[in-house]
């Protein structure tokens, strides 16, 4: 058995871990008004696809109410949740994340519209946000890494750090590191009870940052990209006199009303649906080319695709996927005789 990836000692026994904890998953992730694990119903959107993802515990009519009929091969493959892992740490490293999650959540009771401090205990909350940073990179479930040596850095400080015991130790021994390291963190309180939330890792690293639900958190570790924060994310950057939250001080959220955040998740969404529409103008020039016809695809046809694709009455979890752009764009290809 691999060791553990926190620890490097101990066998990596653990099984049935979030690398995001699930009280902050579940309103993305879990069956409307379900609170238990294994009731996931996830669709990670890619650039061509949509991959959909269901806990062994929804419901055979949930399933049928957002797939129609699932084969049995389609059951094995999407029967596992998303953000869940095996084998990556040990149950001693596991249990210290769990500490982390409970002591934090208690944190969420606040629900406040003004500016304010989330809790007394600093380090609690500055390691508890960068155990997720290094849990997503650590593994393949999303595509985000944090840069090697941040990622050394991070395991280095999760593995010493003790949440029953005094900072003092850590302090001293990492001074010069915890001294570069800070972040922001937004809040919009029950976003998701008037609208959809999404869990999104940037590819970038100055700063890492991350939307999950109704918070965002860019994480800094580097002094100088603080001070030279000029890296897009959705409007975020432009949030003047936003906390800066270190090791050593209380955390303090920077609190968004939903009309605010749901302008700046506007302009997530708008990101997204510019990667989708780009994907498929790319695979249909390339159709295009591969039937022997030169230049690109006419625009009028491209868009009656696109308008099938969005206009097509098929289950949710059957929508914007592979499977549905291709029978939308032979379809219209029928149309025009550009295939029999």
């Amino acid at each position: 058995m691999e060791k553990c990836a926190l620890c490097l000692e101990r066998d990596a026994n653990d099984t049935g871990s979030h690398i995001v904890p699930h009280f902050l998953l579940k309103r993305i992730f879990n069956v409307e008004d379900a609170k238990g694990r294994d009731q996931e119903l996830s669709f990670k959107l890619t650039e061509f696809d949509v991959e959909t993802h269901f806990g062994r515990s929804v419901s055979p009519e949930k399933l049928d109410e957002v797939f129609g009929e699932l084969s049995d091969a389609e059951l094995e493959e999407k029967a596992m949740a998303q953000m869940v892992v095996n084998n990556e740490w040990c149950t001693v490293c596991e249990k210290k994340f769990a500490d982390l999650e409970s002591r934090y959540s208690d944190t969420l009771k606040t629900k406040s519209e003004e500016n304010y401090q989330s809790t007394n205990q600093p380090s609690v909350s500055f390691i508890f946000w960068l155990s997720i940073f290094w849990r997503a990179s650590q593994t393949d479930h999303v595509s985000f890494k944090l840069k090697y040596n941040d990622q050394k850095i991070a395991r280095a400080l999760l593995n010493e750090y003790d949440i029953n015991g005094s900072d003092e130790d850590l302090t001293s021994k990492y001074s010069h590191i915890l001294e570069n390291i800070s972040y922001k963190i937004y809040r919009s309180p029950d976003y998701s009870s008037k609208r959809g939330t999404f869990l999104f890792m940037a590819h970038q690293s100055q700063p890492y940052s991350f939307i999950i639900d109704e918070f965002v958190v860019q994480f800094y570790f580097r002094v100088k990209h603080m001070k030279n924060n000029t890296q897009l994310f959705f409007g975020f950057e432009k949030i003047k006199d936003t906390p800066l939250n270190k090791f050593q001080n209380g955390e303090f959220v920077y609190s968004l009303s939903v009309e605010d955040f749901g302008a700046l998740m506007d302009n997530f969404v708008k990101y997204y649906q510019n990667i989708r529409v780009r994907s498929y103008d790319w695979a249909l020039d390339r159709l295009h080319r591969k039937a022997g016809l030169r230049g690109t695809m006419d625009r009028k046809i491209k868009e009656e695709i696109l308008h099938q694709v969005s206009a097509e009455q098929t289950k949710i979890g059957r929508k914007y996927t592979k499977e549905d752009f291709v029978r939308s764009t032979t379809s219209v290809f029928k149309k025009y005789g550009l295939i029999s």
